[in-house]
């Protein structure tokens, strides 16, 4: 089954699994088929599952596609009655659920209209992480979600690395520590000292930390805003 791209469209998996891909994303191909896939138990790759039949979707960006992008929604848990609400809500900006803010090769940026989080998805490193959030810049690909009050003065914010940090393909040795250092809009102070958190630097420019990662386990921390005139005024590190 084929579903036209220049309109938006939606649709649930057996598992009452909502699918929402919003027009301009191309094509969206649905089919049922036998798939069989390596088993996970198996740390040889040629060792597969048995074949089962599995319902598969994809987008369809054709041959050699120039500038293509997509746009979708997963809700999980949901029926034809919610998601038939969601397609309503996406008929009017003022009621879709989320405003895309960035949607680069190098960075996807959104903002949740209800609760006012920042979700990044940051695939490379970034000197100036584009859309005017918090993050100004991050020098190793990851993930970031952040939650500002009203008055962007204080944020809850968690970062993780998609990245496991595997010595080696199909390894089973001790992950590395990866460090991450996002750059902050504005001088932020960590509210309660975080051993995954160390403070590197602050001054007129912003601030700016490094994250220990490990394992794409989140690190989660608040943060406060702080009025710094003077990189001077900053004399020990905060959060080690």
């Amino acid at each position: 089954t084929t579903f036209n791209g220049t309109s938006d469209n939606w649709l649930m998996d057996n598992s009452g699994t909502g699918y929402y891909v919003v027009a301009g994303s191309g094509d969206l191909l649905v089919q049922r088929k036998d798939q069989q896939t390596p088993s996970p138990t198996q740390t040889n790759p040629v060792v597969l599952n048995p074949l089962t039949q599995a319902a598969i979707g994809y987008i369809n960006h054709g041959t050699s596609p120039v500038n293509a992008g997509y746009e979708y929604v997963t809700v999980p848990n949901t029926n034809s009655m919610n998601m038939q609400a969601l397609a309503t809500s996406f008929q009017n900006p003022a009621t879709k659920p989320y405003a895309v803010i960035n949607k680069t090769d190098s960075a996807h940026i959104i903002r949740h209209a209800a609760t006012g989080i920042y979700g990044l998805a940051l695939f490379t490193s970034n000197s100036t992480v584009p859309g005017g959030t918090n993050i100004s810049a991050n020098d190793q690909p990851c993930l970031v979600m952040y939650r500002p009050d009203a008055a962007n003065t204080h944020m809850k914010l968690s970062l993780s690395n998609p990245d496991l940090g595997l010595p080696g393909p199909r390894s089973s040795d001790i992950c590395n520590y990866q460090p991450i250092r996002i750059s902050f809009n504005g001088n932020w102070q960590l509210i309660a000292p975080n051993p995954e958190i160390t403070f590197v630097s602050s001054g007129t420019s912003g601030s700016i930390y490094e994250f220990a990662t490990y394992q794409g386990l989140p690190i989660e921390a608040d943060f406060q805003i702080v009025n710094v005139t003077n990189v001077s005024d900053v004399t020990s590190p905060v959060g080690i």
